[in-house]
């Protein structure tokens, strides 16, 4: 039983939501901001895939989550004008593991090089005092299975698999391999049996950032020239 009445009840449920909203509203501006910012010279990135921080256009939809993040390699292309819209948040389209790479937005990935990872932590269950930051490395060194064998040239990743990427990367955790939910597709010589889930490794990564820091467009373009910066080895 509470003591609460109606009238407190709607004011709490409006003040929640209003909060709530609010608070990834602005979360999704620094994200965007700092995607943005990626996207600059000298070492202009491109998102493949994640969890991208969106802002509703209506105020009707707000996606809340206990972090955001996304997955960037170098682009190789004129045109940075990839949109999320790609990606739509809690949907993983199941891809036929036979079938072959396709042309268009949701194309199969081939992980043989090097991943920029960049992930918003803004809250942590285990933690009872958990600061919300900012994480970024770059992981390499893709492997699969318990023996982490080296992946294979017809080893290829459904695109919504990268989700399970950086949904694992956590700098919080000891540096070995982390394994992943991401499975790639079996090549037509392995077996359905074999464990094919993916492995990373963190090469190279920046100091944790904390949000509260992250106040200004001056404050986002600095982060993003340090995440440039560790990319180029500086």
């Amino acid at each position: 039983m509470t003591d609460l009445t109606r009238e407190e009840f709607a004011v709490a449920v409006h003040s929640t939501i209003s909060s709530v909203h609010h608070l990834y509203k602005e979360v999704g501006r620094l994200y965007v901001a700092l995607r943005d910012a990626l996207q600059a010279e000298p070492v202009p990135f491109v998102a493949i895939g994640g969890f991208p921080a969106k802002v509703s256009r209506d105020g009707s939809r707000t996606i809340a989550r206990s972090f955001f993040g996304q997955l960037f390699e170098p682009s190789l292309i004129d045109d940075l004008s990839q949109e999320d819209e790609e990606m739509e948040d809690d949907e993983e389209e199941e891809i036929d593991e036979e079938s072959t790479p396709k042309k268009g937005g949701k194309t199969p990935v081939q992980l043989s090089g090097r991943l920029l990872a960049v992930k918003l932590k803004l809250h942590d269950p285990k933690r009872e005092k958990f600061e919300p930051h900012l994480q970024y490395a770059v992981i390499g060194d893709w492997t699969v299975g318990p023996k982490h064998d080296p992946i294979r040239a017809d080893d290829w990743l459904a695109r919504y698999m990268l989700r399970r990427i950086i949904a694992a990367f956590d700098l919080d955790r000891p540096d070995q391999p982390t394994v992943t939910r991401a499975v790639v597709k079996k090549s037509r010589s392995r077996q359905k049996a074999v464990d094919r889930r993916v492995s990373f490794r963190v090469l190279k990564s920046g100091a944790p950032v904390p949000l509260f820091d992250l106040s200004s467009l001056e404050s986002i373009d600095r982060v993003a020239q340090r995440i440039q910066g560790i990319w180029s080895g500086e």
